[in-house]
């Protein structure tokens, strides 16, 4: 009986023993479940985590094409304006000039229409006359800032600031 009775006591500890190992296994197990589940959650953050990241990349790589294409054009915009610029002095330059000349031709056709020019007359065009007398016009400033301003010798004030001749 006592081989019996170990058989059994050694049978109710077996048993004890697979039940802790069972319950063991189960705590184990819902552990396991409970971190994969955890695991999978976790994955799926950073599937969506890289997914913002790339949409974001993609956000930030558009803007800067933006930018990019922004500064383009304000150079563009930039080298057009210069250019109109340039070619507006250019004008500009040009109609001044011409209307210097159209002006000097006028006076020109005008003094040999009233004077009597001598033949072989010439002129220097870094001369001027000032007062009857024929100054370089790199004197000449220089004179007038020395000098008070006083109207041909054969002209008198009329009305205002206006001289006749």
């Amino acid at each position: 009986m006592t081989d019996a009775h170990n058989l059994q006591k050694s049978l109710e500890e077996t048993k004890v023993a697979f039940q802790k190992s069972v319950e063991a296994h189960e705590v184990t197990s819902n552990e396991k479940l409970q971190l994969e589940a955890e695991v999978a959650k976790l994955k799926e953050a950073l599937r969506d985590m890289e997914g913002r990241a790339l949409d974001v990349e993609d956000v930030e790589r558009m803007r800067v094409q933006e930018v990019k294409d922004m500064l383009a054009w304000d150079e563009t915009a930039k080298a057009d304006a210069e250019a109109s610029l340039a070619s507006f002095k250019t004008e500009c330059e040009n109609k001044i000039i011409r209307e210097h000349e159209v002006g000097f031709m006028h006076a020109v056709r005008q003094t040999m229409y009233f004077c009597v020019i001598p033949p072989g007359f010439s002129f220097e065009l870094s001369k001027d006359f000032y007062q009857g007398n024929i100054w370089t016009l790199l004197t000449y400033p220089r004179m007038l800032n020395r000098m008070r301003w006083h109207p041909p010798f054969n002209c008198r004030q009329g009305s205002g600031h206006h001289y006749e001749c």
